[in-house]
């Protein structure tokens, strides 16, 4: 019933529609299929079951595979399997393991969803995620926008026509795993979910134990909501700065609170394509007319409205920037 009015509530799916459900086989994608299955009684969704095999476990991923494969036979549901050789991605792009699996799931969860001509994919996120990630980005100096968490409703990273919804994000993982034992809904253990490489298990496993043993209070809870409060004030201050910039007559850039300041610069940043960072925003935030290299290639300053310009620049010149940097640091100790 919470599942169904969150749904309603925040309008994350229409009756009749074609859905994509990601499954892996674990308790919470599991709990969500279950759940979705119920519902389409009534709503008359047609369910779609994608499972992506990361290939990182052996045989221990084929057998998720299979599972998934035989739960959807059990349904009575269509299933999309898809795979890709992980650790040679990694490799490729350099970024994190679970970087690589995330954005090679989202390809294939896009590519199932263009083939059955879906508009919509279900994730099982749920608020223990969401709290998790709170700390996470809380301890790396996020802002607003990454402290307010994951939406509840949002563009697929690779395909913006794609809507990724999640309609677990106000139940716990403890609830999900109770509600699973209690309906006797078969799941797959993934062992690399206890294990403490990733960051993300050490911060589930251990930094949140221990916070709630310190402060004797729900973590979780108080995560969530400071989350809310978070995500509704930064975008109030982006609306402000987007009525700002429509405005015939403005006030000078100096003269806007400084979370309008960023917030400006931070929307110039995305639509260059430039992972903003805070370091970056406060400097031309304070500094008007002083060119900053942010790689071997591009330079980037702002003018006295605001206004964000770009500049290539040849490696020599950001290497000469380094060093001079490098001997200033040197001096300063």
């Amino acid at each position: 019933a919470r599942v169904a009015y969150f749904i309603a509530r925040r309008g994350l799916l229409k009756a009749h529609q074609r859905l994509v459900v990601a499954v892996s086989g674990g308790v919470d994608s599991m709990s969500l299929l279950h759940l979705l299955n119920v519902l389409r009684e009534e709503s008359g969704w047609e369910i779609i079951i994608a499972h992506f095999n990361h290939g990182l476990r052996g045989r221990e991923s084929d057998r998720d595979e299979r599972f998934v494969q035989r739960t959807a036979k059990a349904m009575g549901l269509s299933c999309e399997i898809g795979a890709g050789d992980i650790r040679k991605r990694r490799e490729a792009s350099r970024d994190s393991m679970e970087m690589s699996c995330r954005n090679a799931r989202h390809e294939f969860f896009a590519k199932v969803a263009r083939k059955v001509d879906a508009g919509s994919v279900a994730l099982a996120h749920h608020a223990s995620d969401q709290a998790e990630l709170f700390v996470m980005r809380l301890l790396r100096g996020a802002g607003g926008d990454g402290l307010a968490g994951m939406s509840e409703k949002d563009p697929s990273p690779v395909d913006t026509g794609l809507v990724l919804v999640r309609p677990l994000l106000e139940i716990s993982g403890d609830e999900l795993r109770e509600f699973a034992e209690r309906n006797q809904i078969a799941f797959r253990e993934d062992a690399s979910n206890r294990s403490r490489e990733y960051l993300r298990n050490r911060v589930r496993h251990e930094a949140l134990p221990l916070l709630e043993k310190i402060f004797e209070r729900n973590v979780e809870r108080g995560a969530l909501q400071s989350m809310r409060i978070i995500g509704d004030e930064t975008a109030c201050v982006e609306a402000a700065t987007r009525a700002w910039l429509k405005a015939g007559r403005r006030a000078k850039f100096e003269n806007l609170h400084p979370a309008m300041q960023r917030q400006r610069l931070r929307l110039q940043l995305l639509e260059h394509g430039i992972e903003p960072q805070f370091e970056w925003i406060e400097i031309l935030r304070e500094k008007r007319e002083s060119w900053l290299s942010i790689n071997p290639s591009l330079e980037i300053s702002r003018d006295e409205t605001g206004e964000l310009r770009t500049r290539r620049t040849s490696k020599s010149v950001f290497e000469e920037a380094l060093r001079t940097l490098s001997l200033k640091s040197v001096r300063g100790s």
